[in-house]
């Protein structure tokens, strides 16, 4: 059943990403300890997707924080959190095996997470929650059912 209140649909779905990224971090310090002396393809390509993900929605956060005053409470705590994720996942990786750890996209991921170090701002990572804004050339089509509309024979 969907919330009656925007905050709480919010909230939870803030704490529902956080909880996945726990989870994923966790499967993926079993799988890599698990597959020793393989290539990491699955686990690289998970780990990538999971650094863009933490950098693209810390981003979003912080945006979240500057724009809605009213929520500014929540979204604090929320992008704390998110800090204490990367923490973690910096942890997972120097816990991982060194093939792991010195694979290209693994060094691009940890890049990435140094954004979010704590001594720094959090301007690098605003760059990649800024809104894409799409500009179309042109006029747009007509609806395809005002064109079957048009085609009908009377």
């Amino acid at each position: 059943m969907p919330y009656q209140s925007l905050s709480k649909a919010k909230q939870t779905s803030f704490e529902a990403m956080h909880c996945l990224t726990i989870a994923l971090l966790h499967i993926l310090a079993v799988t890599v300890d698990k597959r020793k002396d393989s290539n990491y393809k699955e686990e690289i390509r998970l780990f990538s997707a999971l650094c863009r993900w933490q950098a693209e929605t810390g981003g979003r956060l912080f945006l979240m924080i500057s724009m809605e005053r009213e929520q500014k409470r929540m979204y604090e705590r929320h992008f704390h959190e998110m800090k204490t994720v990367t923490e973690r996942t910096k942890k997972f990786i120097s816990e991982s095996p060194p093939e792991f750890r010195t694979h290209p996209i693994t060094q691009r991921a940890v890049r990435q997470l140094r954004e979010w170090d704590p001594e720094s701002s959090a301007e690098p990572a605003v760059r990649w929650g800024r809104p894409v804004f799409v500009t179309m050339n042109g006029t747009p089509e007509k609806p395809w059912f005002n064109q079957q509309l048009q085609k009908r024979e009377r």
